[in-house]
């Protein structure tokens, strides 16, 4: 099956990601002794690395994807379009939530009740991994612009939607957040913090 990939990213990069993500989230299954068969990637864009990881876990359930973009579900009979905020899924269905590089794609006005449809789904005692850029970083990671973290939190907003109608798609759905900001609203819903830890990507894909 032939995969869309991110025109702002090549595929050299996408793979060197997917290894990335994919060996962090195995370290942490072994050594929690975590017991996963059912995982929900939110915000799969066409499924490659929910595929990439379930054959690294070595899971006997298909991973399950959501995704807004409805261009990617007739890709992947496994992939359900839909929105973090209004997960199509019953109650405590899940043993690990799967966020990559989204939550700073959720609407600011949304992120709390996108937290609240994770925790929903989650079985009791059952894990979310999040993975959020530093916005901080020189180079922002979606428009490879310089400093736009740096900006007071309302001109970032303003200068977002000075490019909505431009060509910097990358930006059209992108609000900057913190981890301290994403701890803060996970903290009201009862989340409790497993770890944390600040990574760096391999030198080739460092924007």
């Amino acid at each position: 099956m032939k995969r869309v990939f991110n025109q702002h990213v090549n595929r050299q990069e996408y793979l060197v990601r997917y290894q990335f993500w994919s060996k962090i989230i195995k370290k942490y299954v072994t050594q929690k002794g975590v017991v996963v068969e059912n995982v929900l990637d939110i915000g799969c864009s066409d499924g490659s690395f929910k595929d990439f990881l379930g054959k690294k876990l070595k899971l006997k359930n298909q991973i399950i994807g959501l995704e807004p973009d409805s261009m990617f579900t007739s890709q992947d009979a496994a992939i359900y379009c839909g929105l973090s905020s209004n997960i199509p899924f019953q109650d405590n269905n899940f043993d690990l939530v799967i966020m990559l590089s989204v939550f700073e794609h959720i609407p600011i006005r949304e992120r709390l009740g996108s937290l609240s449809e994770v925790y929903r789904v989650l079985k009791p005692g059952s894990t979310l991994f999040i993975q959020m850029p530093n916005p901080k970083f020189p180079i922002e990671f979606h428009t490879r612009l310089p400093l736009i973290g740096y900006l007071p939190r309302k001109l970032q907003l303003k200068f977002v939607e000075k490019v909505k109608k431009s060509k910097l798609r990358a930006m059209r759905n992108f609000w900057s957040i913190s981890i301290i900001e994403a701890l803060t609203l996970a903290k009201t819903l009862k989340f409790k913090l497993l770890s944390q830890h600040k990574y760096n990507y391999p030198i080739q894909i460092v924007p």
